[in-house]
């Protein structure tokens, strides 16, 4: 699998927004899981949406790059996973973020909305 990365950090995709965890609420679901969150492809689809988004003030536009935005988002889905169940699936909320390559993490989820969490940033409690 080809991660996208930038400056010696990695791109990770997640959903900060209340409703539905992208990664928490779909990763038992599919065959290699972490394909939802590191996909260089689905990565670089939100990336351009992103740049487009910024540069527009439009609403109808805006709406119509999202939407082409998560036309190309389904698609490399179902190429990653044969068959994608889009039902817990809004682009508009999914976000990435950048983690230093080989830093261990965890994506946390309270109520749909999810949080990265470092083992560097996180008190460990050992028994």
């Amino acid at each position: 699998m080809q991660k996208y990365t930038k400056f010696d950090n990695v791109a990770v995709i997640y959903s900060p927004s209340f409703g539905a965890g992208w990664y928490t609420w779909n990763y038992m679901h599919y065959p290699a899981p972490e394909r939802m969150i590191f996909d260089s492809d689905l990565v670089q689809i939100l990336l351009d949406r992103d740049e487009k988004l910024f540069q527009e003030n439009d609403l109808e536009y805006r709406k119509k790059i999202l939407d082409e935005s998560e036309e190309k988002f389904l698609i490399r889905l179902n190429e990653l996973f044969d068959s994608f169940d889009a039902s817990v699936f809004d682009i508009e909320n999914l976000e990435i973020a950048w983690i230093p390559k080989g830093v261990e993490f965890f994506i946390k989820e309270y109520d749909g909305s999810e949080s990265i969490q470092t083992k560097d940033n996180f008190k460990w409690i050992k028994a």
